[in-house]
């Protein structure tokens, strides 16, 4: 964690030398808490590569904490902060929540198409400069392949995998997280009929769904257990 200048709160997006690249950057504001204790922040150094940052309030000063998560996405341009007492001691816990979507489309013959979006959830100590729970609330991936049929391109037909959950996520004013109202929608379609669920379809889903059962989630020590289903 490192002190920063309380004038670089005052903007959007502002020039600075970045202490934690070393080269010049440029940081730009995406999201922050009701009370403006908390901000998130992007910086972005010259060769293009992004870090994300807290920026918070600690005491008088401000500090920094990096926030980077290895083999994940950005946040993206907006995000929301909630700030909450969980442990019981020092600054509140960061509640921090984002969205993105995506699509892509495959070029030639028989062609095909993905979309994808989710919604995801970090609580993180900002003591301790530690994450303390990720959860991801919505996950919906629908690919079409276009496949033949038969011997001559007009038999071209279309498969569509969509695997998909979804489920409602909210940290209470005790620091409790709960997780609730699960739906589950995994299937294959061929053309416009239904012709497997997805257990029966070994390969279209490669990974368990959703991440997080239904429950109420407590802090023990510096883990979240699932105390009530």
């Amino acid at each position: 964690m490192k002190p920063v200048i309380l004038f670089l709160l005052t903007s959007i997006s502002v020039s600075l030398y970045s202490q934690q690249t070393g080269t010049p950057g440029f940081l730009t504001q995406i999201g922050r808490s009701t009370d403006g204790s908390v901000r998130v922040c992007l910086l972005v150094d010259n060769n293009g590569d992004g870090k994300e940052l807290f920026i918070y309030r600690n005491g008088k000063s401000w500090d920094t904490l990096s926030i980077a998560r290895e083999g994940d996405s950005y946040i993206g341009d907006t995000c929301f902060i909630q700030t909450v007492q969980i442990d019981k001691k020092g600054l509140k816990e960061v509640v921090l929540s984002w969205s993105t979507q995506f699509s892509h489309s495959y070029g030639g013959s028989p062609g095909g198409s993905f979309s994808n979006k989710f919604t995801k959830h970090e609580i993180w100590n900002l003591n301790t400069g530690k994450k303390l729970f990720a959860a991801q609330s919505v996950y919906y991936n629908e690919e079409h392949t276009g496949f033949y049929s038969g011997t001559y391109s007009s038999d071209l037909r279309t498969r569509k995998v969509t695997c998909s959950y979804r489920y409602t996520f909210s940290v209470t004013n005790e620091g409790k997280v709960v997780i609730s109202r699960l739906q589950v929608n995994n299937s294959v379609m061929y053309d416009n009929e239904t012709v497997n669920r997805i257990k029966e379809e070994k390969n279209a889903c490669s990974f368990s769904m959703p991440d997080h059962q239904p429950g109420i989630y407590v802090l023990r020590g510096q883990q979240f257990i699932r105390a009530e289903k």
